[in-house]
């Protein structure tokens, strides 16, 4: 529902899970975040995929990324 909810929005981009696998959300903002250093990056990812890639979070904040990241607690694994 991103999509529709910001579809009268400035410019913008929407990079989102592109199969079952689950932990790829920080790892592609940081990703987005260094292919475009002058635009602000949002991170909207579930708690379970961030746990599998927390290292990211580091990344962001060594490398100075301009990323604010939202984790979201499910409080369920429901990928598969």
């Amino acid at each position: 529902m991103l999509s529709m909810m910001t579809a009268g929005d400035p410019r913008h981009d929407l990079i989102t899970l592109t199969g079952g696998a689950i932990g790829q959300g920080l790892p592609n903002v940081v990703g987005a975040a260094v292919a475009c250093p002058r635009r602000p990056v949002l991170a909207l990812v579930g708690n379970g995929g961030a746990m599998s890639t927390l290292q990211a979070l580091w990344t962001m904040a060594r490398e100075k990324l301009d990323v604010t990241s939202i984790v979201f607690n499910n409080a369920s694994y429901s990928v598969l």
